[in-house]
């Protein structure tokens, strides 16, 4: 839930609480019916994982929520996503257009796999960014953090995600699993990359 994320990275909001104000929206799918605490922006059949997926299960009304969202509290500077989220984000912002109002600055996406599901738009979108290279049009600023011991989305293809997204997207690797980093150095890196957005 969004209560829950907000908790869980206490350190990162505390840490960045001079640069950012936050906003976590909770996902409307269940993840355990045993637990309200745990969320999902789609379902999936048993045993398959996110990237391993043809299609994303009940994603259209995420899409509608986090549109309802932008609408009411927006518009927002970044966008920030991990795991279903980063998959989430970088997936609709390679569409044309995006069904969601595009960031004003930028976005970080954390702990992100290839989308089967969107992969088409994916790769056009870094063909089309492709004849862009120097251009101040040459796609939206993000961050794509990787985890280089990442067991639940293999690293390998948050990178490739990176790829797609043209020459402002830049790369920050750590040496941990499927987590938001939030240790000092990280959150110099999450605020330097702020602070270069808002200039």
């Amino acid at each position: 839930t969004g209560a829950r994320t907000r908790e869980r990275l206490g350190p990162l909001v505390r840490g960045l609480a001079d640069d950012a104000e936050f906003t976590f929206p909770t996902a409307p799918f269940a993840l355990d019916p045993s637990r309200k605490d745990a969320t999902a922006w789609w379902t999936l059949p048993a045993g398959v994982r996110s990237f391993e997926a043809e299609r994303y299960i009940g994603v259209e009304e995420s899409i509608k929520m986090l549109g309802e969202i932008c609408e009411k509290e927006g518009p927002f500077d970044v966008y920030w996503g991990h795991s279903q989220g980063a998959i989430l984000l970088s997936s609709l912002l390679s569409l044309s257009p995006p069904p969601i109002p595009a960031p004003r600055c930028g976005m970080i996406i954390n702990g992100c796999a290839w989308p089967k599901p969107y992969e088409k738009s994916l790769i056009n979108l870094g063909e089309s960014l492709k004849n862009l290279q120097g251009s101040p049009d040459n796609g939206l600023r993000t961050l794509h953090v990787v985890g280089a011991a990442d067991q639940i989305n293999p690293p390998d293809q948050g990178r490739r995600v990176r790829d797609c997204f043209g020459g402002k997207a830049e790369l920050f690797e750590h040496e941990g699993g499927h987590i938001v980093p939030c240790d000092g150095s990280a959150l110099e890196r999450y605020r330097l990359f702020l602070q270069v957005m808002m200039d």
